[in-house]
């Protein structure tokens, strides 16, 4: 699984437990750790963490919450991150 090399704060442990749970079908489970991460500023589980609260209703019948701080906080590093890389994000579930 590709994660960013941040194993000394367990990031890449948590991303891959929050994959893990998505492909399980744990959207809850899945949505909170990846919105933690999101928070501690992990690219790639804040564009997951945007999909999942805005396409909620229709792709996994849930209205995800979070607050505007935490959308506004997610949006800008996904942002700042896309400035840097080309359209495509599949690398973010390469295995």
């Amino acid at each position: 699984m590709h994660a960013p090399d941040d194993d000394a704060t367990g990031t890449a442990g948590a991303y891959a437990q929050a994959a893990t749970a998505f492909r399980g079908g744990q959207y809850g489970a899945a949505y909170g750790r990846f919105m933690h991460l999101a928070d501690q500023g992990h690219l790639p589980s804040a564009r997951i963490a945007l999909t999942m609260h805005d396409a909620g209703p229709e792709l996994f019948g849930a209205d995800w919450y979070a607050s505007t701080g935490q959308i506004r906080h997610w949006s800008g590093l996904v942002a700042q991150g896309d400035r840097g890389r080309g359209p495509s994000r599949d690398e973010d579930f390469a295995e």
